[in-house]
């Protein structure tokens, strides 16, 4: 890292800021599911696939967005099994107090997967590369078009829990 200092450089911003920083932030993202197995009807997978869906649970000024993603990795060979691999990744969002239930599950419909999908990337590609299988990786989506579309379809359900 170079050591410029940019302290004194008024075309950089401090993101510490007050006004830079929502209201919100992510706490926390975790694994908190995974399995990995063979695909049992080979014969029926003729592409691989990337299936997602988000469900979020808000609790006071926490929201809890569970990002469920189902790869079934196609190999194109049957010598090399293809496998499907399921898991959830749990993520926390904190309000700073001063933002409704409602308006804190708004958020989170909107932004969990564009905060959560690179963490679900890493996880697929690292665990396909640990189990040696050669198939894709998640792929780079536009967030905010994806989003709109789950949005859309419903697919993203937030419940707000009364205190």
């Amino acid at each position: 890292m170079s050591d410029i200092d940019l302290s004194n450089d008024p075309k950089a911003m401090d993101a510490a800021s007050a006004e830079a920083r929502y209201s919100v932030q992510c706490a926390s993202v975790s694994l908190s599911e995974s399995w990995l197995r063979p695909i049992k009807n080979y014969d029926g997978v003729d592409v691989s696939r990337f299936l997602f869906k988000i469900k979020i649970d808000v609790e006071g000024i926490r929201a809890f967005a569970n990002l469920h993603v189902q790869v079934a990795a196609y190999s194109g060979s049957p010598e090399t099994p293809g496998c499907e691999l399921n898991f959830t990744l749990l993520g926390v969002f904190r309000s700073d107090g001063n933002l409704p239930p409602e308006a804190l599950g708004e958020f989170a419909r909107y932004y969990s997967l564009p905060i959560m999908w690179p963490y679900a990337r890493e996880y697929t590609s690292d665990i396909l590369r640990r189990a040696n299988l050669v198939v894709d990786e998640l792929p780079i989506i536009n967030p905010q078009v994806v989003t709109e579309k789950l949005i859309e379809a419903g697919l993203i359900e937030v419940t707000v829990c009364e205190d």
